[in-house]
């Protein structure tokens, strides 16, 4: 009780509020918090009001009334259970508007053809009626993960100061609001592992890898990562489950428990480059892979969508909290109990958890000999460190995302390329730009874009429109011209960095689709579905990754539609800046997360920036409250090694 309560006695004071710890005699702790609000304040936009508080953020329901909210995020030891969450309010008042609330705009896809912005209409079910909305003055989500490697509950609590009637046009609003958890210390252990045989890493890959991944095993080993490696075949024997992955999933969860694994490495993608079957079934890809991948049953709302999209988040996202027992049990990923795993349709929905409970990476290899490639490369990039005249170089490649011509006077992709360079203290910035056509810089185009990334940098970041077989954008406001260049999967091998390798991050649809065969176009020709036109044998990022003239060490990006705002909404994300919608929600605040658990918050391992950029998504948007939201992270993968040390070893 000691340990917990050194945790928790600590006073945290906010802007609009205090925190109170009090310690009760039967062991019950109590954290309470006390929120203030100041006035409503109000603006004429158009035919709309925008309505703001202080120091709140906005709820984002499309075609839905735009908001205040005010989110607090709590954050208790793993080895607690919740007894209650409280909420108290005073002062309701009442005030009839001259105008409807402005409603929320809808998220965009990032999809590599010409999205005109179009005004958000309203949802009429809820603006023909005199139900109030939200429904209520307070909500709040649960979630197990990881918070600087420790396991941990987040609490996040939200609370919606303003409440609104759009038929009568009239908002209920409040001074004041006090939040209250209680909870005490839980006598069972989720995690007991024997102290004297820990493990950093696990290795999961077939057997038929296990001799090219000897020498990464003995590196990792040699510098200090005890690592263990996993062959698929015996996990399917040994280990429950209803399919393969699931199989693969329940053996994490016991590495992370009895043996303290805090990365997972899968070595394994299709076994073609040619053909091969990408899916066995909604919810799995497992005949033709070495190792399997869990297909989601996300339908995007709206006109287009992913018919399933794969997530490698499944096999990182190994507890849920279960409020009943007050333990953390197994994320099945299939709350409703009818096999179909990750659903989120009409139909149906599962109810995920989402946080990464272990830091994951994937290198899809198609054979030994890209197994042997990134082995070397991995082993190269940590054990040479880096020479900071190359390594201190920061890329960045964006232009005017979307057709908003007349209603922003700012480029998304370069407005999101310049938020991820304000979190890269001491980086100097290589602004590969499509605004640059005006003063002679480099642009967005093939060759600019290769020289850049062969004199060598540390990070490259791509902002912009996407596919499995290219990355590209628009000229500022030449939406009825040709689209600048980009870069190309054949484009790949002029890429000649050699060791100069950087970590790229790649803002658009689909680029990290690695589920595509050289003959996954016939799809896209012969049946009108699939995101690829040209023979793809591999994808964007992963040729990019695995490039044996250079390329990059590792590449984060989508494996389905990536989503983008426009417009300037407020502070939609709450962290007291307001700044154009691209960059405080969706692909461009993931992405942006990212550069700033790295430039800011000095993580180092890659494996603990996505997870870092992925847990505080899901604290400013809690990912089973919009499905984009949940999408947003579900598709974020990291094509490469999760416990690689960032600039490698000094």
């Amino acid at each position: 009780m000691k340990k917990i309560l050194s945790l928790l006695m600590i006073s945290i004071l906010i802007i609009s509020g205090t925190s109170i710890i009090a310690l009760a005699e039967n062991g019950e702790i109590e954290k309470k918090e006390k929120i203030s609000f100041s006035e409503p304040s109000l603006q004429e936009i158009g035919e709309y009001l925008s309505i703001n508080i202080k120091n709140t953020a906005f709820t984002r329901e499309p075609g839905a009334p735009l908001l205040p909210v005010y989110k607090k995020i709590f954050t208790l030891p793993y080895d607690v259970k919740i007894l209650s969450i409280s909420y108290k309010i005073s002062n309701v008042k009442q005030k009839t508007l001259s105008k409807p609330i402005i409603p929320a705009p809808q998220p965009l896809p990032l999809i590599s053809v010409k999205t005109s912005v179009k005004r958000t209409l309203k949802n009429k079910a809820v603006y023909n009626s005199e139900k109030l909305y939200p429904d209520k003055w307070f909500d709040y989500t649960i979630g197990c993960g990881l918070n600087n490697g420790k396991h941990t509950l987040f609490v996040v609590t939200k609370t919606y100061p303003i409440r609104y009637s759009p038929l009568n046009n009239t908002i209920y609003y409040i001074d004041d609001a006090t939040i209250t958890i209680k909870f005490k210390k839980n006598s069972k252990k989720t995690f007991s592992p024997n102290e004297s045989n820990l493990f950093d890493l696990l290795i999961i890959a077939p057997e038929k890898f296990s001799d090219e991944l000897q020498p990464l095993i003995q590196h990792k080993i040699d510098h200090g990562i005890k690592t263990m490696f996993a062959s698929t075949e015996n996990i399917y024997k040994s280990t429950d489950g209803r399919d393969k992955p699931e199989k693969i999933k329940h053996f994490i969860k016991d590495a992370i428990e009895d043996l303290g694994i805090k990365y997972v490495l899968l070595v394994g993608g299709l076994k073609s480059l040619i053909h091969a079957k990408r899916r066995d079934n909604p919810n799995e890809g497992t005949q033709d892979w070495y190792v399997p991948v869990r297909y989601t049953n996300l339908y995007d709302s709206g006109g287009i969508y992913d018919p399933g999209f794969i997530s490698d988040l499944y096999y990182a996202d190994i507890y849920k909290y279960d409020e009943k027992t007050g333990e953390w049990v197994f994320d099945d990923w299939d709350s409703n109990g009818n096999s179909i795993f990750a659903e989120w349709k009409a139909m149906g929905k599962d109810t995920l958890d989402l946080y990464p409970d272990v830091y994951i990476g994937r290198l899809p290899c198609r054979n030994e000999n890209e197994v042997k490639l990134m082995v070397k490369e991995i082993i190269k990039y940590e054990n040479r460190g880096v020479d900071d005249n190359w390594f201190k170089k920061m890329v960045v490649v964006g232009s005017d995302t979307f057709d908003d011509t007349g209603s922003t006077d700012y480029y998304e992709g370069e407005v999101q390329n310049q938020k991820a360079l304000e979190y890269m203290t001491g980086f100097q910035p290589i602004k590969i730009w499509g605004s640059n056509i005006n003063n002679g810089g480099p642009v967005p185009e093939p060759q600019d874009i290769i020289n850049a990334i062969n004199q060598g940098c540390g990070f490259l970041y791509f902002a912009g429109h996407g596919s499995p077989s290219r990355w590209n954008t628009y000229y500022p406001e030449k939406f009825n011209e040709p689209r600048a260049g980009g870069l190309w999967i054949y484009h790949m091998p002029f890429i000649s960095n050699k060791e100069k390798t950087p970590i790229c991050i790649v803002g658009g649809c689909h680029n990290s689709q690695f589920n595509v065969t050289a003959t996954s176009f016939l799809n896209y020709w012969l049946y009108h579905k699939g995101w690829t036109y040209i023979p793809t044998p591999e994808c964007w990022s992963w040729w990019l990754t695995r490039d044996l003239g250079g390329g990059s060490i590792a590449t984060i990006g989508n494996t389905g539609l990536g989503y983008g705002a426009v417009g300037n909404h407020g502070d939609l994300n709450g962290d007291g800046i307001d700044e154009p919608d691209c960059v405080e929600t969706l692909s461009g605040y993931i992405e942006s997360l990212f550069f700033r658990e790295y430039g800011q918050n000095n993580v180092h391992i890659l494996g603990e920036t996505w997870g870092g950029a992925v847990t505080s998504y899901l604290n400013t948007f809690p990912g089973m409250d919009d499905q984009i939201d949940c999408k947003t992270v579900e598709e974020w993968v990291l094509l490469g090694d999760p416990s690689l040390m960032i600039g490698g070893y000094k």
